[in-house]
């Protein structure tokens, strides 16, 4: 790696934040500068790559290279962490995928991640447990969307709210869902209304985290309970 690479990288390993351990968040427009996209691409695993260039959209592409950037920047600091005796990088792993499609790092069963990303935001976690995370723009939504899809009582929740308030609980709502589907790795299949979060909510096998460290924006955390 030249000077000039990893000056560049260290520029966008900068602007991570981490609302809570082994949580990483990036605003990924700083990746609109073609310079650091590259740098960034270069740096990533051939597996990061690939997915990358398969994607056709640029803002989309940022997200996916983002999650990478986020990837390594986890593995980078496994020991602080505490999941690990060695720090390690995205590059050099080889991905694998489990039960439910899940992916995994090859070799290294008991480090487990998941990513997400919406808006301009990507977003991972690193946990010694099953883990998901996922992140919401708060933006444009129809009601009829949780008529549909969540519970009869989440929907009724939100039909009494004000419009202010309603849009910020849709969106924290639908993460908290995500989570919890990304946790199991069952995919959209496990439906959405699997898990109600209205009242003091509450999962088989699991808890929840919420953050909002950035406005407009909902991030939601689902890890197996420590009595599992």
């Amino acid at each position: 790696m030249t000077l000039n690479t990893s000056l560049l990288l260290n520029s966008i390993f900068d602007k991570i934040t981490s609302p809570a351990k082994g949580v990483f968040l990036l605003d990924v427009s700083i990746l609109e500068d073609t310079n650091l996209f590259q740098a960034a691409l270069d740096n990533v695993s051939m597996y990061r790559q690939a997915k990358v260039t398969r994607i056709k959209m640029n803002p989309d592409k940022r997200l996916s290279l983002g999650a990478g950037l986020l990837i390594d920047y986890g593995l980078k600091h496994l020991v602080d962490l505490g999941l690990a005796d060695i720090n390690l990088a995205e590059k050099d792993m080889s991905y694998e995928k489990g039960e439910n499609e899940k992916p995994y790092f090859k070799g290294f069963p008991r480090i487990h991640f998941n990513a997400s990303h919406s808006g301009s935001y990507a977003v991972v976690i690193f946990s010694d447990c099953e883990v998901g995370i996922d992140i919401q723009e708060h933006r444009h939504y129809n009601l009829s969307i949780a008529k549909r899809y969540f519970t009869q009582r989440e929907y009724a929740y939100l039909e009494g709210l004000e419009p202010a308030s309603q849009a910020n609980e849709f969106f924290r709502l639908w993460s908290l869902k995500e989570s919890y589907i990304k946790f199991t790795g069952q995919g959209v299949s496990q439906g959405l209304d699997a898990c109600e979060f209205v009242g003091d909510y509450s999962a088989k096998n699991c808890c929840f985290e919420e953050f909002t460290p950035v406005q407009g924006y909902s991030i939601a955390v689902c890890r197996q309970s420590p009595e599992y």
